[in-house]
């Protein structure tokens, strides 16, 4: 759920909606468990969205003064699962990104005339959110921009760049991060 909630972000929603509250019962399709069950009980997945949705109540009036601008992945390889056309704007914020060995990470980025930091990335790991892997290390070299604030799981993080511009940072699979960039 926080995989598909962090992608949408990166492409610029302004919404999220979820399919539906109480499982559908039909008998001409198979439904797994909404976040209300079929016996009217709160599923495991009602218990993930309130996560995620607490997580992203930490941010989301901050995210909504941005304005998407582009959406790319880190190597520029479209992996099957992913087809998009870049946009090829002109965002100078951010250069080289480093990522783990066989792994992508899709970045959005946003501008903002009224944000305190005039830009924002939303970083997320593309690697399958069905293998759990932790901690998973990508840097993002910083060209016009000296701070850094990062919004992940619920916790605000200010980045601060090594001596060759790089911020770093560890995503978990299935999970992203809201990050703004500052002069």
């Amino acid at each position: 759920m926080r995989w598909q909630i962090y992608c949408c972000l990166a492409f610029g929603a302004q919404q999220i909606k979820y399919f539906t509250y109480l499982t559908p019962f039909s008998g001409a399709e198979t439904f797994s468990d909404a976040r209300i069950g079929m016996d009217n009980q709160k599923t495991g997945r009602w218990y993930g969205a309130q996560k995620v949705n607490n997580e992203l109540a930490v941010f989301s009036e901050l995210y909504m003064q941005y304005q998407h601008v582009d959406t790319f992945l880190s190597t520029h390889k479209i992996p099957p699962f992913v087809n998009f056309n870049r946009l090829d704007t002109d965002f100078d914020a951010i250069g080289e990104i480093i990522r783990p060995e066989n792994k992508e990470m899709l970045v959005g980025c946003f501008t903002s005339d009224t944000a305190e930091h005039d830009r924002a990335i939303v970083c997320i790991s593309t690697a399958d959110p069905r293998n759990k892997i932790e901690g998973m290390e990508f840097a993002v070299e910083l060209t016009d921009a000296t701070t850094a604030t990062m919004y992940y799981k619920g916790t605000v993080t200010e980045l601060t760049p090594d001596e060759n511009g790089y911020i770093h940072f560890a995503l978990d699979t299935g999970c992203g991060a809201f990050i703004t960039l500052g002069k």
